[in-house]
Formats: C-alpha cells, structure tokens, sequence
C-alpha cells in the first residue's frame, strides 16, 4: 500500500459518513448559506445540498488514490477532497443548529 493511500481511503470514508449523517438529519430543504444578518439566502433540496459536496469529497479522494507516485495530483486530489467534506460538515452544522 502507497504511503498516502491511507490518508485517501480515510478522506473517502470521512465523506461517506458524512453523507450518510447528512441524509438522515438534513431537513427536506436544506440552508446551504448563512448571510451575516443571519437570514438564509441560499437554500437546496436535500439531495442536491448533499450530492455535490460528496462528489468533491469522493472523487478527490479518488484522484488522489489513483494518483500513483504523481506527489503533485495526489496533493491536489487531498485538497479537494478535504474541501468537500468541510462544506458537507458545514452544510450538517448549520442546518443542525441553526
């Protein structure tokens, strides 16, 4: 097993979970932006709010695992991944405790 992979199996579990948790606790519509008056301009439905931060998460995952040794890509492919999970635990937090 490849140094990084790990970190990369562990970011697309991380993203699973998150998804999962998101599924059963979003609301139907779901607050994907919070302004600074507190009022809530952007909102989508729940699968939508969940699909795209989830494909940023997984799919950065797997560009990193299918890397190889490009230390580059795989780079790329962490940020990404790391990207999607916090708008998919940002998304779960605000709606949560809003």
């Amino acid at each position: 097993m490849k140094k990084l992979s790990v970190p990369a199996i562990l970011l697309l579990v991380i993203a699973v979970v998150l998804a999962v948790v998101s599924f059963i606790n979003l609301p139907e519509i779901a607050t994907t932006q919070i302004s600074l008056g507190g009022s809530t301009p952007a909102r989508l439905p729940k699968p939508v709010a969940i699909a795209i931060p989830f494909l940023l998460g997984a799919g950065g995952a797997a560009y990193a695992l299918a890397a190889g040794d490009d230390d580059g890509a795989r780079s790329k492919g962490f940020v990404i991944s790391v990207i999607g999970n916090l708008v998919l635990a940002g998304i779960l937090f605000i709606n949560c405790f809003k």
